[in-house]
């Protein structure tokens, strides 16, 4: 299994490492070569899954630019848009910049509480249509995704 995580807090860093089998490295993801890293220890092309979470919108939206995407791919992307504090504009912005890409979005504006935060994205050329079609939605509540599995349009 080959993984990261970064955080900017080295105190967040140590407890990660703890508690956590792949490095996690201070770093800034706005920042980060990612091509380099990849490249320098062998990352496969295909990689099984993302997860881009740093508040504010903005900042996640420029560490997913920084992503060598055109190089690498990604089967499985969370993306957190926070479109309930940051509004739309960060949530338009990913969308068209990962479907620019191939990625297939089949879970919209996941909720928490009621406060619209996440995309799920899938790359349909890596994961298979029998998968992820029974999870394709519009506005739910992440508790509620997996409960009625295959009844969620």
């Amino acid at each position: 299994m080959v993984g990261i995580s970064f955080d900017i807090d080295p105190y967040l860093v140590e407890d990660f490492r703890a508690v956590r089998v792949n490095p996690c490295l201070v770093a800034d993801a706005t920042t980060f070569d990612y091509l380099n890293y990849f490249t320098k220890n062998k990352f496969p092309k295909q990689i099984d899954y993302l997860s881009l979470d740093i508040d504010p919108a903005e900042i996640t939206y420029q560490a997913l630019q920084r992503l060598p995407l055109s190089d690498y791919r990604f089967s499985v992307i969370t993306y957190e848009h926070e479109n309930y504090s940051s509004g739309k504009e960060y949530m338009k912005k990913s969308r068209d910049y990962l479907e620019s890409f191939g990625y297939l979005r089949v879970v919209s504006n996941v909720l928490c509480c009621g406060r619209d935060f996440e995309d799920w994205y899938v790359d349909p050329s890596a994961v298979d249509a029998k998968i992820y079609g029974q999870y394709i939605s519009e506005v739910i509540e992440c508790a509620d995704i997996f409960k009625n599995k295959g009844n969620l349009k």
